[in-house]
């Protein structure tokens, strides 16, 4: 789904929950064709931002009692954690990866503040699923998410798969050893499969 977002793109900025609301509109349409589309699961998967739109599509369809939309999500390299310039040190803290893995492509604490284009209300569960109560999270569908040790967002996306666990929903951690973000986009690097 090529969706608004508030970097530009589709014809100027459109901050949350704009993407969002193009993401919803996708499964809505999806599920209401699955016959016509052969569909019998709608997993949704996204990396960086477009895992945090996933995770997020999961969040409201729990909140607005449609949670059947969904059937898993699949997250790489989560950007959910909306507070990064709000308090470096403390973000540091919580998720070491962000100066330890700071300069392999992506750098989330010296970057342009992101976040503040997105939405400015760190707290947002919708904007920012790192943000969501246990609560909230204990509805979810199967997620999986995948983390690369190189990235900055690893840890963000470790702690969030905890929570998850925490919560109740069935999630699963995967660690891609040696890989920074977006190394399959910026390396062109392709996966084999062994049959």
């Amino acid at each position: 789904v090529d969706f608004r977002n508030s970097g530009g793109g589709l014809r100027g900025a459109h901050p949350f929950p704009a993407g969002l609301n193009d993401c919803i509109k996708a499964v809505e349409w999806v599920n209401s064709h699955r016959t016509q589309l052969n569909v019998d699961k709608i997993v949704l998967m996204g990396e960086g931002g477009g895992a945090n739109l996933c995770l997020a599509v999961a969040l409201r369809a729990i909140q607005e009692g449609r949670r059947e939309l969904i059937d898993g999500v699949y997250a790489h390299c989560p950007y959910i954690y909306g507070k990064w310039k709000q308090d470096p040190a403390a973000s540091a803290q919580l998720f070491p990866s962000l100066v330890e893995n700071a300069g392999y492509v992506f750098d989330a604490l010296a970057g342009v503040p992101i976040e503040r284009l997105y939405c400015n209300d760190a707290e947002a569960p919708l904007a920012w699923p790192m943000s969501a109560t246990e609560k909230d999270l204990a509805g979810m569908p199967p997620v999986t998410v995948q983390v690369n040790e190189l990235d900055s967002l690893r840890d963000e996306g470790a702690a969030f798969c905890a929570r998850l666990m925490n919560a109740g929903a069935a999630a699963e951690l995967r660690t891609v050893a040696g890989q920074v973000i977006s190394a399959a986009y910026v390396y062109g690097i392709r996966t084999v499969t062994a049959n």
